[in-house]
């Protein structure tokens, strides 16, 4: 029988390990359409008083709204992605698949929501033109299954990881969903929410990383609502992809600016290109 071998003494593991060990463990793939080819590296090289040169490394979403105003996935900036389309669950594997294409850099993933897949990850990686297992190679995975897990992650493990792997990209996934258990005071629950969101704070700016909050919760309390705000306050871009009836819309609230994002072929003609917008 197969089985997961996963070390006690460490929060994080290696997913192209964890083909090897567990090939079912992570269950079944999703097929993506075709997509463009290999994002090359738009490295940006600002000049300073004192003629110091300081490069800013950014990895593009892909999506020209996003691109155009807030210049993509920033170092130094930690960025809150929310809304109930299944982009928010894509951007993860974008990321660490860009990271690794600019940078040969590598990502840590943070799984709160139990829904990291390598299978998926190889999939987009092939689809990007990229060999998989060099992907994979370069994602360093841990999984939180309550809040208290998650705190001790960020607070216990996660700077020592940083400082010996140097990573470019820190993913957090579907964690605020952690904060939702009934079994823990609403009290408790926020004030642990906000102390590691201030520690993930803290290590960004530290350690000059593109930092990545998703959360695709659709439900509306006042738990939810003040965690919402929290993020909302603390961070430094806000991106909302919302389900609409025909295809995703990207909301950009700080720049009250939205568009829909519309798949096509190559050279197709959209309602835009004659003067007419959805």
């Amino acid at each position: 029988m197969n089985t997961f071998i996963y070390l006690s003494t460490s929060f994080f593991y290696d997913i192209s390990l964890c083909m090897v060990y567990n090939r079912y463990f992570f269950g079944g793939i999703i097929i993506l359409n075709q997509t463009s080819s290999l994002i090359h590296a738009q490295g940006q090289i600002q000049k300073q008083k004192g003629h110091i040169l300081t490069p800013h490394i950014c990895i593009p979403s892909r999506i020209p709204l996003i691109d155009e105003f807030i210049g993509g996935f920033k170092a130094n900036t930690l960025t809150y992605l929310y809304g109930n389309s299944s982009f928010v669950h894509r951007f993860p594997y974008y990321l660490c698949i860009n990271t690794y294409a600019m940078f040969y850099g590598i990502s840590v993933f943070i799984d709160g929501g139990t829904s990291m897949n390598p299978y998926i990850l190889s999939k987009y990686a092939k689809t990007y033109e990229i060999p998989a297992w060099d992907v994979l190679g370069c994602v360093q995975v841990s999984r939180a299954f309550t809040m208290h897990q998650f705190h001790s992650i960020v607070h216990d493990a996660l700077e020592h990881l940083i400082k010996k792997q140097k990573p470019k990209t820190l993913i957090f996934h579907a964690f605020p969903l952690l904060y939702m258990d009934r079994d823990v005071s609403f009290h408790e629950a926020s004030t642990l929410f906000n102390v590691t969101l201030e520690t993930i704070q803290v290590l960004t700016k530290k350690y000059q990383l593109i930092t990545l909050i998703t959360n695709p919760a659709n439900r509306r309390n006042h738990c939810v609502d003040t965690l919402h705000q929290s993020l909302f306050d603390k961070c430094d871009e806000i991106i909302s992809i919302q389900h609409m009836k025909h295809c995703p819309r990207v909301w950009l609230p700080q720049y009250h600016s939205a568009a829909t994002i519309t798949q096509g072929s190559k050279g197709q003609l959209c309602l835009h290109d004659f003067g007419m917008v959805m």
